[in-house]
């Protein structure tokens, strides 16, 4: 993901990204968002939830310890999450399979080349054309 918009989630969340600045803390998420920028927006919508409801019912905020692309889905990894929490971030990854993650439209999940991802056709298309 570009930096300005992992820096705009950092910024919108900080609790939930907390992970990234504490000192002497090895964190995967030293490596940042580790995805396309077309799933931006389902990050936002993910943590937009988790912080309305840990809020609402006066709970601990959890930390993300790594939000990345595997398997063509996105996959996001917390510590000390709510069952709740946990079930907003499992439909997030399923959702991610229905989103390109380039471009944040309609995509369809494929397998080729033993490669897994998730794409638009029109990112798939630029894709394959920009290889030749």
């Amino acid at each position: 993901m570009d930096v300005g918009l992992e820096k705009e989630l950092y910024s919108k969340y900080p609790k939930i990204f907390s992970d990234i600045s504490l000192p002497g803390h090895e964190s995967r998420m030293a490596w940042g968002i580790e995805c396309g920028n077309g799933w931006y927006w389902l990050i936002d919508l993910l943590c937009s939830n988790i912080m309305a409801f840990h809020l609402g019912n006066d709970l601990p905020i959890p930390a993300f310890t790594q939000v990345k692309e595997k398997f063509g889905s996105l996959r996001v990894y917390s510590d000390d999450a709510s069952e709740y929490c946990d079930g907003l971030i499992d439909m997030a990854c399923a959702i991610s399979t229905k989103i390109c993650e380039t471009c944040g439209n309609s995509g369809k999940f494929r397998v080729e080349n033993n490669w897994c991802r998730t794409e638009c056709e029109d990112c798939r298309e630029k894709r394959l054309s920009d290889k030749q």
